[in-house]
C-alpha cells in the first residue's frame, strides 16, 4: 500500500504527526515551508490542520487565500481593585516582578500592558481585595476548507502575552485534531518564551535555517533552547549556495540531522513576492517537498 492510499499518516496505531516548524532567527522562510508542508499533503488527499502559531508577526493566510476567518477574541487575568477593603499596604506590587500595580497616594493603580495575567497579586492580597477582572489580549482566526483547517493567533499590539494566546490557540487547534491525518505548527521565531509554548506538544521539531554567520549562531541557540524538551529535532537548510560546512559540522555535533537543503533560486524569490509559497515555484520545488512530507510522515 503506497503513502496515497493508506489512510491516517501514522498509520500502524502511532498518532497522526504533529510537527512544529521554528527558526532561531525570522527571515529564513519559516513560513513558507510550513505552508508548503501542508500543501504537500493536501495534494495527495491528507486532511491537514495549519497552526499559525507566530502571534507577534502571522503571515501564513497570505500564502493561502482563504477567504474571511471565523474569529474569537481571547482575554487574560487582569486585576480589579476594590477600593472597599483595600488597605494600601503595596503587598501586591512588591510582588508584580513586571511592574503592573502600583501604590499612588491613596489608590492601587493597574498598569494593563505590564500584566502578565498570574494572578499573583490577588494570591498574596492580605484582605482579598482583588478580584479577577479580564481583558482582550489578541484574537483567534479559524479557517476551514474541505481538508484544510487552518487556525491562527493574532496578539493585540502593545500586549505582551504571547504565551497566553498560543496556549489557547493550541487548545482550540486539539479540540478540532481528531480525524486529520497530519498537524504543522508555524512557530514564532527566535528561543524566548513564544517559541517554546509554540513547539510545546509537537512530537517531532524542524529548524529551518541560512547559510549565514547569524543563522548559524541563532540554529545553535535553538537547538540549545529545545535541548530539554527531548523532542526529536532536524534541520533544514534553506537559500542553500552549497557551502553549508560550519551548519553540517554544527548538526554533526549536536547529533541533529540535516533533512533537506533548499537552493538559492530567483523561481523561489519571484513567488514569494506573489504571495506564494515554495512548493508552487515549479515542478522540481513540489517533488522537493513530497519527499520532505513523506520523509515527516514516517518514524522518527
Amino acid at each position: 500500500m503506497n503513502d496515497t492510499t493508506s489512510g491516517k499518516a501514522g498509520g500502524f496505531g502511532r498518532p497522526a504527526p504533529r510537527i512544529a516548524v521554528a527558526s532561531g532567527k525570522g527571515g529564513t522562510g519559516k513560513t513558507s515551508v510550513a505552508v508548503s508542508l501542508a500543501r504537500a499533503a493536501l495534494r495527495i488527499g491528507r486532511r491537514v490542520q495549519l497552526v499559525d502559531a507566530d502571534v507577534e508577526g502571522p503571515n501564513a493566510h497570505h500564502f493561502l487565500g482563504l477567504g474571511e476567518p471565523e474569529t474569537f477574541p481571547v482575554e487574560a487575568m487582569l486585576p480589579r481593585i476594590d477600593p472597599a477593603r483595600c488597605t494600601l499596604c503595596g503587598e501586591c506590587a512588591a510582588f508584580c516582578i513586571y511592574q503592573a500595580l502600583a501604590v499612588l497616594g491613596d489608590r492601587v493603580m493597574v498598569f494593563p500592558d505590564m500584566c502578565h495575567g498570574c494572578e499573583g497579586c490577588r494570591v498574596v492580597c492580605p484582605v482579598q481585595a482583588i478580584e479577577n477582572g479580564s481583558q482582550e489580549i489578541g484574537r483567534i482566526m479559524h479557517w476551514q476548507v474541505d481538508d484544510f483547517e487552518v487556525w491562527q493567533g493574532r496578539l493585540h499590539v502593545g500586549q505582551v502575552l504571547s504565551p497566553t494566546l498560543i496556549r489557547e490557540l493550541h487548545r482550540r487547534a486539539r479540540e478540532s485534531a481528531a480525524g486529520y491525518d497530519l498537524t504543522i505548527v508555524d512557530s514564532p521565531p527566535g528561543t524566548s518564551c513564544p517559541m517554546m509554548a509554540a513547539v510545546r506538544g509537537a512530537n517531532r521539531l524542524v529548524l529551518v535555517t541560512e547559510p549565514t554567520p547569524f543563522g548559524l549562531h541563532d540554529l545553535e541557540l535553538a537547538m540549545a533552547a529545545v535541548r530539554r524538551m527531548k523532542l526529536p529535532v532536524e534541520v533544514i537548510v534553506n537559500r542553500s549556495i552549497g557551502d553549508d560546512a560550519a551548519i553540517d559540522d554544527l548538526c554533526r555535533a549536536r547529533a541533529v540531522p540535516v533533512i533537506a537543503r533548499f537552493p538559492e533560486d530567483r523561481t523561489v524569490a519571484a513567488a514569494y513576492a506573489e504571495g506564494r509559497p515554495m512548493i508552487e515555484a515549479g515542478a522540481e520545488w513540489a517533488k522537493q517537498y513530497d519527499d520532505l512530507r513523506r520523509h515527516l510522515e514516517g518514524p522518527c
